[in-house]
């Protein structure tokens, strides 16, 4: 986990669990009431629980390729501060 040095600007949060697994690229994930960013790269998934406000980034100058399984029945996304672009904005 790395530090968190910048608040995301976009945060979401979905109704279902979010279940994520980086196929290529790098990116950071960011959860509410964490202080650190957990590292996205190939191989990593990780599990995100109904309603937790979450973000994602890319840290790299390649795109983040993601597979993701939503257990909710339909994709609906709460976003819960509007988007800005410092780096934050590149939302899966």
């Amino acid at each position: 986990m790395a530090p968190l040095s910048v608040r995301p600007s976009l945060q979401k949060a979905i109704p279902g669990t979010e279940v994520l697994t980086v196929i290529e690229g790098r990116g950071e994930a960011w959860f509410d009431g964490e202080e650190r960013t957990v590292a996205l790269e190939p191989g990593i998934t990780i599990v995100v629980p109904a309603n937790r406000v979450h973000a994602f980034r890319v840290v790299d100058n390649q795109p983040l390729v993601t597979f993701g399984i939503h257990t909710f029945g339909k994709r609906i996304v709460n976003y819960v501060s509007p988007p800005r672009h410092d780096g934050w904005e590149n939302q899966l």
